[in-house]
Formats: structure tokens, sequence, C-alpha cells
């Protein structure tokens, strides 16, 4: 499991069938950017509201449904797909 820094809570996500430890109460972007993996985004800008505007950051979660990265938090054990078929549509 690779963990990333900090002193925050961390709590464990599957990103792309691996699992990293990240902050708890961060979006799915703001964690994939710590693991490295790269979403698509336009509208998003860590200092602003985020919106979901542009359409780009889609993400599968659970294997079950789809959500907007930037606007959506990680949550214990989620299994977040960036590069599943169906999302690079």
């Amino acid at each position: 499991m690779k963990q990333s820094t900090g002193d925050i809570k961390k709590i464990p996500v599957t990103i792309n069938e691996t699992t990293y430890l990240v902050p708890s109460g961060i979006t799915i972007l703001e964690a994939c950017k710590l693991a490295n993996v790269y979403i698509p985004s336009l509208c998003y800008h860590p200092d602003l509201p985020a919106s979901g505007h542009c359409e780009l950051c889609l993400v599968k979660i659970d294997g079950l449904g789809y959500a907007y990265s930037c606007m959506t938090h990680v949550r214990e054990k989620m299994q977040i797909q960036t590069d599943s078929p169906d999302v690079i549509e």
C-alpha cells in the first residue's frame, strides 16, 4: 500500500487497482494527484469552488456509478477507476 505524506488521518482508497493511503476529506481529483494518476480537468482550481462544468474529470466509483472527481470526496475503501474504457470515452 502506498502512503502519501502528512499528519492528517489517512484512509485507504484504490485507484486503478492500486491501493493508496490518502488524507481524509480530500476530493478524488486531489487523491489522484497525490498518487500521480492523471485526470484531465479544465474548470478545476484549488482556490475556487468545484463546479464539474467541464465534465472531463469523470471517474467510475466502486464499479457502479460515475462521479466528477473534482466534486466527490474520497471514502474509506473507495474503488476508483480512471482508465476503464467507458470512462475514457
